[in-house]
């Protein structure tokens, strides 16, 4: 069975806002849409918040989720999804 690689990891900053990683050119970094993050599979994700997530705490969701929640949050208009 195909591992589903199917989640994301964010991470909070210092004002407890959702930055969620990503992924180029072999250097991790944060942005606010989680639209194009890193998707990694389960284990992955628990991996890298173990590492990383200590400082000011994070989380993993699914990809979808994830991006429901920015736009809900954002009030993304409907064009730009």
């Amino acid at each position: 069975m195909a591992v589903k690689k199917d989640f994301v990891v964010y991470f909070y900053d210092e004002q407890r806002v959702k930055n969620y990683v990503h992924y180029k050119n072999r250097r991790l970094f944060t942005k606010k849409n989680p639209k194009k993050a890193f998707k990694m599979s389960h284990s992955q994700a628990i991996k890298l918040l173990t590492k990383h997530g200590q400082q000011f705490g994070g989380g993993f969701q699914s990809h979808t989720d994830a991006y429901v929640d920015y736009v809900v949050e954002n009030q993304v208009p409907a064009e730009e999804v």
